[in-house]
């Protein structure tokens, strides 16, 4: 198992030019120290024949918290498919959602 750290919000960051994920996290946490709090992880194993054994995930959580939401920060994803550095912008909504 292994140590990692997690945080839950329910309250917004307030306006910044310099705004972003680590820069609203650091508000987060300066403000809000209780809502990071130490979990424990588990992580694959190895077995004797050298093979890689997955997480069990239909154990429960070794936290002994269960989660019902995944909140992922799409932005990342959504603006380099929508404004690529490498090629033209897709030409199409259907060609954005392609590159995502």
């Amino acid at each position: 198992r292994h140590s990692s750290r997690q945080f839950a919000c329910g309250s917004t960051a307030p306006v910044s030019e310099k705004m972003g994920v680590p820069a609203f996290y650091k508000w987060l946490v300066t403000k809000y120290p209780k809502v990071v709090s130490d979990c424990i992880e588990d992580r694959p194993t190895w077995n004797e024949a050298g093979e890689k054994v997955p997480v069990d995930t239909s154990r429960a959580n070794p936290n002994g918290v269960e989660f019902d939401n995944l909140f992922l920060d799409m932005n990342g994803i959504i603006h380099p498919a929508s404004h690529p550095e490498d090629r033209p912008p897709p030409e199409t909504e259907d060609d954005m959602n392609l590159a995502v």
